[in-house]
């Protein structure tokens, strides 16, 4: 697995610290592009995949679906689910949509 350079973590700090500044500035709860924005952090934030905080992503995510149900959202959810909890976990909701139950 590809391991993260340690000369790009100066800029992902600084901008890791520019969203959340904005974010505490405005006084309001974070928007789309804030929570992209943090979902970003939390995959920048860790050494390599094996070190990534699933359960703040989909955390986010549930966040982000509230703010934008697009399928893309919804399949990167299911995305994230399947890293934390496997694929028939995040599969699914969407089985039950297909046989019309959801």
């Amino acid at each position: 697995l590809p391991v993260r350079r340690r000369r790009d973590r100066g800029p992902r700090a600084v901008g890791r610290a520019v969203c959340e500044a904005c974010t505490v500035a405005a006084g309001v709860a974070p928007g789309r592009y804030q929570t992209l924005a943090a979902i970003n952090a939390v995959h920048t934030s860790a050494r390599d995949i094996r070190d990534t905080d699933w359960s703040q992503i989909v955390a986010l995510y549930d966040q982000l679906v509230r703010l934008d149900p697009s399928p893309i959202i919804a399949l990167n959810r299911a995305v994230a689910v399947a890293e934390l909890r496997g694929p028939q976990v995040a599969l699914a909701p969407e089985a039950k949509v297909h046989r019309g139950e959801g």
